[in-house]
């Protein structure tokens, strides 16, 4: 874990690095609330979740850091079950037209659950996430949009939708 901590601190601060020498911006901010599902052999669960999100930009490349998760003892579905998972992404944006825009992403991840059952016991792992957005500008900066996720994991391949709020830096 504190290898991971590192390693991901060694990155962000070459992007920053490589940011002031180059035309990397920070493109928009999201948050989004929603739901997850997963499923392996007789065990399902889903319930709430969430997702936060940092995109930039260099050209017409994205680089998303992000944060999802799906909380234990949630308030809508009383789960014994959860998982969070940190990622970084490259990705691209489609223009449908001015107020219609849709982005899809891939990368790489850290993926940690935790549940009572000894089958989907407490267990990290690397993940490859896949994110795709639909987002309607409201306003110039503002969009709502839906985002589903999609992990693979060498132990749960958890699946989240969610209604997203993003703000978009000019």
């Amino acid at each position: 874990m504190k290898k991971l901590i590192v390693g991901i601190l060694c990155l962000l601060f070459s992007l920053n690095m490589y940011a002031q020498k180059n035309n990397l911006k920070i493109h928009s901010a999201e948050f989004g609330f929603g739901g997850a599902y997963v499923k392996k052999n007789n065990f399902e669960a889903g319930g709430f979740s969430f997702v936060v999100d940092l995109t930039s930009s260099m050209g017409k490349n994205l680089i998303s850091t992000s944060f999802l998760a799906a909380p234990k003892n949630d308030l809508i579905i009383s789960s014994s079950y959860n998982f969070n998972e940190f990622r970084i992404q490259y990705g691209r944006e489609l223009s449908l037209n001015n107020w219609i825009k849709l982005e899809g992403f891939a990368g790489v991840g850290f993926f940690h659950q935790n549940h009572v059952l000894s089958e989907v016991a407490k267990d990290n792992t690397i993940s490859f996430p896949l994110k795709f957005n639909a987002k309607f500008y409201v306003q110039e900066n503002f969009a709502i949009g839906l985002n589903t996720n999609y992990s693979f994991t060498s132990i749960i391949n958890p699946l989240s939708a969610h209604i997203i709020f993003q703000y978009r830096f000019k």
